[in-house]
């Protein structure tokens, strides 16, 4: 229940922020979890929606948001260091 509390805090303060998009996705946690459903069926009660997406697709996301903002993407190496 606090990571739930805690990601509903951080979408309650975006105002004060004034970001241009929210997203969020939900990555091995989700995929492996057996009580993956009941917590993003509580952050969607919450009106915050999760989707759950293949390891290829959190890697592809992952490489994007690394890279955005490089002239030169080319000679970057990029890895995820998670616990899924």
């Amino acid at each position: 229940r606090r990571v739930i509390n805690a990601i509903v805090e951080v979408y309650k303060n975006k105002i004060d922020h004034s970001p241009l998009k929210i997203s969020g996705v939900a990555t091995a946690w989700a995929r492996n979890a057996t009580n993956a459903q009941d917590f993003l069926t509580s952050l969607a009660y919450n009106n915050i929606n999760l989707q759950i997406v293949s390891q290829d697709e959190e890697a592809k996301i992952a490489y994007k948001a690394t890279t955005k903002f490089l002239k030169n993407e080319k000679d970057v190496i990029v890895w995820d260091i998670g616990g899924g």
